[in-house]
């Protein structure tokens, strides 16, 4: 969002056909800070890209707030990071459910708003700040959570089963049902491809893995994947 003017927000939501996006979200904290008040850490940061960015004041909200009614009903708004995502920013932007499935998924902000998948990338977010989401929050607040690596970049490899495992033992509380639907089918629905891919139905064509060397319900550090389709 640090990254995007009012400008190109508006080009990017209006651009024909742009009904599945992406946004790096909640990052750090100091993303919130520059969205409050224009101020904090990514002030150093564009000073040493040579950036200038006097124009910018502050919302007075913070970031998810601020960027998010650029967007609209159509859309799927995929969120990756959401280490800084707090119940006072669900609060804010909650104005009721939308169907999805079990009732689980909400839009937020509005009837206008966009539907919101909340991606995490644990393993990277330990890479970069040594912090997780709070993950337990965003169960509870009903969001629809899907998985995610980031890149190379953050990350010793990109692998969901290695994504997993670091969930379940950093929150013993969550189910491993919950996890390989948030690896599955949600992640499928988020990319809009939930007829074809994500769950086993008449005409569908998902992929099938194989879980090994698992510890009774639960993965272990020892568990392996293999693809069988």
């Amino acid at each position: 969002p640090y990254s995007v003017s009012s400008a190109l927000f508006r080009l990017v939501a209006g651009f024909p056909g742009n009904h599945v996006l992406t946004i790096h979200n909640h990052e750090a904290e100091a993303e919130n800070e520059f969205y409050l008040s224009g101020k904090g850490d990514f002030l150093r940061l564009y000073q040493q890209m040579g950036l200038d960015v006097s124009f910018f004041k502050g919302t007075g909200k913070r970031s998810l707030a601020s960027y998010l009614p650029y967007f609209y009903r159509n859309q799927s708004l995929i969120l990756v990071h959401n280490v800084a995502t707090g119940e006072e920013d669900l609060r804010a932007l909650a104005r009721g459910g939308a169907g999805g499935a079990g009732g689980t998924e909400k839009r937020w902000g509005g009837a206008g708003g966009p539907t919101l998948y909340f991606c995490l990338c644990p393993n990277a977010n330990r890479y970069i700040s040594d912090r997780l989401p709070d993950v337990g929050m965003l169960v509870r607040n009903g969001c629809t959570i899907v998985m995610g690596t980031d890149s190379l970049a953050s990350n010793h490899q990109l692998s969901i089963l290695e994504e997993i495992k670091t969930l379940e033992q950093a929150f013993p509380q969550l189910d491993l049902a919950s996890l390989l639907q948030w690896a599955t089918y949600n992640g499928a629905r988020a990319l809009q491809l939930d007829g074809m891919l994500g769950s086993f139905a008449p005409g569908k064509q998902p992929g099938v893995v194989l879980i090994g060397n698992m510890e009774g319900r639960r993965l272990g550090a020892g568990a392996t994947v293999r693809r069988l389709v």
